[in-house]
């Protein structure tokens, strides 16, 4: 089976839920694959989702010299509070200014780390019809 078949196969097959639990399967199936498959050119990236944030955060506390419990409490509250989804008014906006300013910084550091190889989309366009 070529590759451009199983992309078609893959992308174009709906996916239904299955309970957790070990299915038995045997089947024998005969498909009609109609369509296009269309793969992208691979490009280059920051390497923004293979940056490791725990292990960063970490060493930047030991490069701070960071390395009381206080600062673990207050890294503890600044990850709760980067995750709740909260109520955004009055001085919690106001913070929040300064936050989106330092990310802005940091997305500007990590777009100057060393770009890193993805793989292009591969767009689908076809439908799978069951044969027998």
């Amino acid at each position: 089976m070529d590759a451009a078949l199983i992309n078609a196969l893959v992308k174009s097959l709906e996916v239904p839920a299955l309970a957790a639990g070990t299915y038995a399967v045997d089947s024998t199936v005969t498909l009609r694959v109609t369509g296009t498959v269309t793969k992208g050119e691979d490009y280059m990236v920051a390497p923004t989702t293979n940056i490791p944030w725990t292990r960063v955060v970490a060493l930047l506390l030991e490069k701070l010299g960071a390395v009381s419990g206080n600062v673990e409490n207050i890294l503890v509250e600044a990850l709760q509070e980067g995750l709740a989804h909260g109520d955004l008014n009055g001085a919690l906006a106001e913070r929040l200014k300064a936050v989106e300013s330092a990310t802005a910084r940091v997305k500007n550091i990590t777009q100057s780390l060393p770009k890193v190889p993805r793989a292009g989309a591969t767009k689908v366009k076809a439908t799978v019809e069951v044969v027998a």
